[in-house]
């Protein structure tokens, strides 16, 4: 009997010497795959991010991806695909993880994957402070009148699926500038109160600006939208790629068309007082895959 079970276990090893040296060989030969996260480094800006800031993700890669292998991240319900870094010495990817206004203080779990295969890298989001404020507007712009409502319901449709299409390609090349260079008169976040009615959080920056100052594309970027709108009147969505825009408001002449490429510094509006303001200025907003975040993470985070 127990000459027997030496030999079985005699036999087991040898299988098992035999699988490895086997299973080497097909690695080897790239018929099958070690986990393409193994020994990869990720790096992030910061673990310790504010409620509606950026997060700069970069994963260097211990080896090289097949072409349809795709990295990404996942926070708070969103994807955020990643994006190949020309000239690196070694296979680098980043990616734009945008963390949500108002995203509840404490430790989360954001997930950075290759197709199915996926790590949890730990993020402690804090939370920022913001101010409230009382403004007065005309009261058409807090209580729109029945006729229009289904103009306000269409331009949000139009809006929406803007944000929710994504252009995978990498347009900015570096921080972003400011549009206009101006004193910041509301910042973003602000609780805002028109006319004695809450209406919801600033989502945004509003910059000081005569009606007729010069707005320039702070990066290179797609018009997706140009338009007059009810509640941000002569309106700009930019898209910069992989899923991050921008959104200019108030403005009183619209200088691109749909469609149109623009360069960074480039002139693509005048602005105004147009739609629900109270007086000249320039609204300047970001979104991420849909997420809304404050634009001055552009002019900081970005690579």
């Amino acid at each position: 009997m127990e000459r027997k079970k030496l030999r079985f276990f005699r036999f087991g090893f040898a299988g098992v010497a035999l699988f490895a040296s086997l299973f080497a060989v097909l690695v080897e030969a790239g018929l099958l795959s070690k986990s393409p996260l193994e020994g990869s480094e990720i790096v992030l800006s910061t673990d310790k991010p504010f409620d509606a800031s950026l997060v700069l993700v970069t994963v260097h890669m211990a080896r090289a991806l097949k072409p349809s292998q795709k990295v990404y991240a996942e926070f708070a319900g969103s994807r955020f695909d990643f994006y190949p870094v020309p000239k690196s010495d070694q296979e680098v990817y980043q990616g734009v993880v945008a963390i949500p206004y108002l995203q509840k203080p404490g430790a989360y779990q954001m997930v950075v994957g290759v197709d199915r295969d996926q790590t949890k890298v730990p993020l402690k989001v804090r939370k920022s402070t913001y101010p409230s404020e009382k403004l007065t507007v005309d009261p058409s712009k807090v209580f729109p009148p029945p006729n229009v409502m289904p103009r306000i319901s269409q331009e949000g449709k139009e809006v929406s699926k803007i944000y929710a299409e994504r252009r995978l390609e990498k347009l900015w090349s570096g921080p972003f500038a400011f549009p206009i260079h101006s004193p910041l008169t509301s910042p973003f976040g602000v609780q805002r109160m028109y006319n004695k009615q809450f209406k919801g959080f600033h989502k945004g920056l509003d910059l000081k600006a005569a009606v007729g100052a010069e707005v320039a594309a702070p990066e290179e970027g797609v018009v997706r939208l140009a338009k007059d709108l009810y509640f941000t009147g002569g309106t700009i969505i930019l898209d910069h790629g992989y899923g991050l825009m921008t959104l200019y408001a108030h403005l009183s002449e619209l200088k691109v068309k749909v469609g149109q490429s623009v360069k960074k510094g480039e002139v693509i509006a005048l602005a105004g007082s147009t739609g629900r303001a109270t007086g000249p200025h320039l609204h300047w907003g970001a979104i991420v895959n849909g997420v809304k975040v404050n634009p001055t993470e552009l002019t900081k985070v970005l690579r």
